[in-house]
């Protein structure tokens, strides 16, 4: 059960990084205060709460 978890964890990562390069290129190419910057920017800081609530469930469970 904890490698699925674990899996999980390593794509939430992914993913996060992903988005990271795409905020950052996209705020290079529009501005950082663009929309299409901003969206990414919420994307992203979806992704990280997912993260960190995957990590507190894990954490309460140990």
């Amino acid at each position: 059960m904890k490698s699925i978890k674990n899996n999980g964890i390593r794509t939430l990562k992914e993913k996060i990084s992903k988005k990271q390069e795409e905020m950052y290129k996209t705020a290079d190419e529009f501005g950082i205060r663009s929309k299409n910057t901003l969206t990414i920017s919420q994307e992203l800081d979806y992704l990280i709460n997912m993260y960190l609530k995957t990590k507190i469930e894990e954490a309460k469970k140990v």
